[in-house]
């Protein structure tokens, strides 16, 4: 049982260049059969599975609940601050994109599931600290 974390830009830089411990882009070539139905609906040219340590997208700080998207760590509910320093990367590169003049959207899915919804995510408006991805949403960013 894992998340899964996919992303396209209109940016033609490889975002593999990127990588670091905990986050890591691999190119749309490589996926595998289960993850095709997730790229087709990404809005973008270029595609990525997005993976963290253990090569599955599950260390990424993740909500389930619609009703508060955006909310930074609390101590009444720790979190491995690896996923959050993991977000927080994955934040800086999406501002990063955007900010360059490119589109970027992203789809995070539990184990095959539905994409139910779509939302547009400005970045101006979500501190870095309060980012996290959404399950079954797919986000369009800008800023």
């Amino acid at each position: 049982m894992c998340y899964a974390v996919f992303l396209s830009t209109t940016s033609p830089e490889f975002l593999s260049k990127y990588n670091f411990d905990a986050v890591s882009f691999v190119r749309e070539a490589s996926a595998q059969e289960m993850d095709k139905p997730y790229l087709a609906m990404l809005n973008h040219s270029f595609k990525y599975f997005v993976s963290t340590y253990g090569g599955c997208s599950c260390h990424f700080r993740h909500v389930e609940e619609r009703d508060e998207l955006f909310a930074p760590p609390v101590d009444w509910s720790p979190e491995d601050p690896e996923d959050v320093e993991a977000t927080g990367k994955l934040y800086d590169l999406l501002l990063q994109i955007v900010s360059s003049g490119h589109r970027v959207d992203l789809i995070d899915v539990w184990n095959d599931d539905e994409v139910v919804e779509k939302i547009e995510v400005d970045l101006s408006t979500v501190p870095k600290e309060a980012f996290r991805l959404v399950n079954g949403v797919h986000m369009i960013f800008s800023k």
